[in-house]
């Protein structure tokens, strides 16, 4: 009966998260629907892999592609402007963990990777609609952005200001 007991308490006293595909789901429909389309994206797709967010977007006959590793994320900031709200992923202040990579498109339909060494020391802004603020999105998105980071061995440093 003892045993019972103790693993009753230990069962109950866990708490289960979402899964790191459950959170990328979640994370990439929110951002994708709340993407401001009106200036910034007419087409904005967030794609995962190997470790890696990519914010990829339509660009002049082609696509341009934000790269972060995500255990290298360590600030996540929401925070408004004057026609919605500002996410910026961001990574220590002397690594440029954001690569950036364009592809042109060619007349076959096919992409070419056009050459470049673009990189960006203040990570990624992705810019959101007013609305994130209904349903508590805010908290929940950067929340969700935390813990997938954490899921994938970094951690965000929390404000103190």
């Amino acid at each position: 009966m003892k045993y019972i007991v103790i693993l009753f308490i230990l069962i109950s006293s866990s708490s289960f998260g979402q899964s790191k595909g459950e959170t990328q789901i979640w994370i990439k429909s929110t951002i994708e629907n709340y993407a401001r389309r009106d200036v910034y994206y007419p087409l904005l797709n967030v794609v995962y892999g190997d470790g890696d967010i990519w914010f990829v977007e339509l660009d002049n006959g082609g696509s341009y592609h934000r790269e972060l590793p995500i255990k290298k994320i360590n600030q996540v900031l929401i925070q408004p402007d004057a026609k919605g709200y500002v996410l910026t992923l961001g990574c220590t202040f002397d690594q440029a963990c954001c690569r950036i990579v364009r592809y042109k498109m060619m007349p076959d339909g096919s992409a070419e990777k056009v050459e470049s060494n673009e990189s960006n020391k203040t990570g990624v802004k992705i810019y959101l609609q007013r609305s994130l603020e209904n349903d508590n999105m805010i908290a929940r998105l950067k929340k969700a952005i935390t813990h997938l980071i954490s899921l994938n061995g970094g951690k965000v440093v929390s404000e103190t200001f």
